[in-house]
């Protein structure tokens, strides 16, 4: 389990640019993201390798920033592997907040990072059923 920093920004040019720009002065990685938009508004959900500076450097510079637990779910990169999580999810009643995926080719792999509202019982669920999830924010280094 890791944190997922998101970002709560008007949808206009040039605020992509201001926020990476604080990580990048302060030397923050970022590992993944994701930007969605709603009219005037937007959030950018990222993982970075110091989730917790990365928190205290957006807020000092008075971005709207909120750090939330999530899972990394580590699945296989073939046809069906997505559909295996979220069946073993659905009958565990797990609601998917939201999620994004991304792939780590060379080790075939796909990790999926679910936000849901209750992230012990989603832990649980993925114990149970023997689903690989990275236990530590090492996984960024991976």
């Amino acid at each position: 389990m890791t944190k997922q920093i998101s970002v709560f920004s008007e949808n206009k040019p040039g605020k992509l640019a201001q926020i990476t720009k604080i990580l990048k002065d302060n030397d923050i990685n970022i590992r993944a993201m994701k930007l969605s938009s709603s009219g005037d508004f937007g959030v950018v959900k990222f993982l970075v390798d110091k989730p917790d500076e990365c928190y205290v450097k957006l807020k000092e510079k008075g971005i709207s920033v909120y750090k939330r637990d999530i899972v990394a779910i580590i699945l296989k990169d073939e046809p069906g592997g997505l559909f295996d999580i979220a069946d073993k999810l659905a009958k565990n009643n797990i609601n998917i907040e939201d999620a994004y995926a991304y792939v780590i080719e060379d080790k075939k792999i796909a990790v999926l990072i679910i936000e849901t509202n209750n992230t012990e019982k989603l832990k649980q669920a993925l114990d149970e059923n023997k689903i690989d999830y990275y236990k530590d924010p090492s996984f960024y280094e991976k």
